[in-house]
């Protein structure tokens, strides 16, 4: 799931050399789509749990994992587990926050992640609604309000990611 809130831009002028607008998360989310395919691979190769956290910390330095060879040179992000707040005035925390790597520019994310398990003992609307519920907090602003778009991770671990797409979205 994305939240993309992202305003439209003007067109480059002939003489214009910057990149284009959200040309950066565009790069990531590619990155991120390339990769993630071979995550489950990855996760079944530990099978110490099958909690959020420890899900979530594994992705993190799985992406991370894969950054030296794709980015170098290009756009310097780095995937963050987050236990603290990205904005000052929330007490909601994400689950993963990207940041461009640029010791001239303090720590502000330029995307962030929320994570939730989806299995048989999990309940699937935490995924959408209620305090605890990820698409809600991104829907208030608790999180990434700072940031035109933002995404979730859904940890598949029962049924189908279809049978979850479907109860997602009753």
């Amino acid at each position: 799931m994305l939240r993309d809130i992202s305003y439209q831009h003007s067109t480059m002028g002939n003489a214009d050399l910057s990149a284009p607008n959200q040309h950066a998360i565009a790069t990531l989310l590619g990155f991120i789509d390339n990769r993630i395919y071979d995550f489950r691979g990855y996760y079944l190769k530990s099978t110490k749990s099958d909690k959020e956290n420890f899900i979530t910390n594994l992705l993190v330095n799985y992406l991370n994992g894969w950054l030296d060879g794709e980015s170098s040179g290009y756009i310097p992000y780095k995937f963050s587990f987050q236990k603290n707040p990205a904005q000052d005035d929330s007490t909601k925390e994400t689950d993963i926050g990207i940041f461009i790597l640029n010791p001239s520019v303090p720590g502000a994310t330029i995307f962030e992640f929320e994570a939730k398990r989806l299995s048989d003992s999990s309940n699937n609307s935490e995924y959408v609604f209620g305090t605890r519920g990820g698409m809600e907090r991104f829907k208030r602003n608790e999180h990434a309000k700072h940031l035109a778009k933002a995404g979730m991770f859904g940890y598949v671990q029962s049924k189908t990611s279809v049978h979850w797409h479907g109860k997602i979205n009753e």
